[in-house]
């Protein structure tokens, strides 16, 4: 009895053991992963110029383009997000292509507005030739490109879901043309924004 007493406690010990370390193993890891998780929020976003964009765009010929411009502090921004997300999903094996620009002064906060707004598709941020190159003076603001790389239209206000895929499917149609079609941008109280300051930023 002795003898099944003592194994009785060694394995319990062992047991114990086991769990502690494999409890610290789980903690570790989970601290490593939440450690990933904040490095991957708090990461810069990378910047882009005019050139770099025309360049990124003319490299999706064949395809519709629209180059949105946004701030994450901006509340019709936040309003429209959601809507360019759920497009995406259904657009983006169809030929559409979305590429977000904020003009945000701290590249910091954009990474983890990224990640809460589940934004799935490229995001940079605006150079400061952007907001004259494309005549943004609200946000947000939004540029379509044809299949054939030509831009067709640049507009201030939100684009809801009803809109973009109004557009979309006129322009995925080959050589639709948009001229003389009116396109009615869901105007709000758009965010006050100054393009002077944006482009004489440090």
């Amino acid at each position: 009895f002795i003898t099944i007493r003592c194994h009785s406690v060694l394995g319990g010990e062992s047991m114990r053991r086991s769990h502690l370390v494999l409890l610290a193993a789980r903690l570790v890891l989970g601290l490593a992963m939440a450690g990933g998780a904040f490095a991957a929020a708090s990461k810069n976003v990378s910047e882009i110029d005019a050139g770099g964009l025309l360049k990124r765009i003319n490299g999706e010929q064949g395809k519709v383009v629209v180059v949105n411009v946004f701030a994450s502090w901006c509340p019709p921004c936040r309003v429209e997000v959601p809507d360019l997300v759920a497009v995406n999903k259904k657009y983006a094996d169809k030929g559409v292509v979305i590429i977000s620009l904020s003009v945000d002064e701290d590249s910091k906060v954009v990474a983890p507005f990224m990640k809460t707004m589940n934004m799935d598709y490229p995001v940079y941020m605006a150079g400061r030739d952007i907001t004259k190159a494309f005549q943004v003076s609200s946000i947000p603001h939004n540029v379509f490109y044809a299949k054939s790389g030509q831009r067709v239209i640049s507009e201030p206000g939100i684009a809801d879901t009803e809109m973009l895929e109004m557009v979309f499917n006129k322009l995925l149609v080959q050589n639709y043309d948009v001229t003389g079609t009116i396109f009615i941008f869901r105007r709000v109280k758009d965010c006050a924004f100054s393009p002077a300051r944006f482009e004489s930023r440090a």
